[in-house]
């Protein structure tokens, strides 16, 4: 998929989570439940994890106009086409840039950045936030 059927998905995604949030139905343990995090489960779960470089793009957006009509369903009652790719049309993946970092041994060492998860897994742990002595 091109950078401009991403963005166009993105978009549908973005209008149909506003349009479902208050049908949503209340779900075992979820305090909330978050439109926009069950249409992207939904597009992972029926086009699989790789679906950026394998899914069709106006497939991916029927699917999200069901969920916008179906809030409450699950994803296996979607009976639109959900076809992937052959191998010789599917995109591969941008990866994003490792960060580098200097180290005191031969050659870089490559350190991840310390993320959100990372700070408050620390907290519930009781030590120290990352990158704090």
């Amino acid at each position: 998929m091109n950078t401009a059927e991403l963005m166009t998905i993105r978009e549908h995604v973005a209008a149909v989570g506003d349009a479902i949030q208050p049908l949503l139905l209340p779900h075992a343990g979820l305090a909330r439940r978050n439109a926009y995090a069950h249409v992207w489960l939904g597009i992972s779960t029926v086009f699989g994890d790789q679906w950026r470089a394998t899914a069709v793009a106006h497939q991916v957006i029927d699917f999200v106009h069901w969920i916008g009509v179906n809030p409450n369903e699950d994803y296996a009652a979607f009976s639109g086409p959900a076809i992937r790719l052959p191998e010789s049309e599917q995109t591969s993946l941008p990866r994003p840039p490792e960060k580098m970092s200097p180290h005191r041994s031969s050659g870089p060492k490559v350190v991840p950045e310390p993320s959100l998860f990372d700070a408050v897994n620390s907290q519930r742990h009781g030590s120290s936030p990352v990158g704090e002595n």
